[in-house]
């Protein structure tokens, strides 16, 4: 029997849904980019070439080719974003 291959949900986005995600995301040392291209967004910490983000549902967003994390993004009692968390699997 083969291994059953997980396909994610891929949700299409506007460039003005996009943009209140484009960003620099700190935790003391660590940093992280999000940035805004033509075709959706990329991140990743600085240094390292960027990933490109798919949203899979309201402020959730995966990385293809890696299932198992997710890209959290937070919002203040506005709406606005206020932060970013990353979730791996286990």
């Amino acid at each position: 029997m083969r291994p059953c291959a997980r396909i994610l949900p891929r949700a299409p986005t506007t460039a003005e849904q996009r943009r209140p995600y484009c960003g620099r995301y700190a935790l003391r040392s660590l940093t992280y980019v999000v940035q805004c291209e033509a075709g959706g967004l990329t991140g990743g910490p600085p240094g390292r070439p960027p990933k490109r983000f798919e949203l899979e549902s309201p402020d959730v967003f995966f990385i293809p080719g890696e299932p198992r994390t997710r890209r959290l993004f937070q919002r203040d009692a506005a709406g606005r974003i206020n932060g970013f968390v990353e979730r791996r699997e286990s």
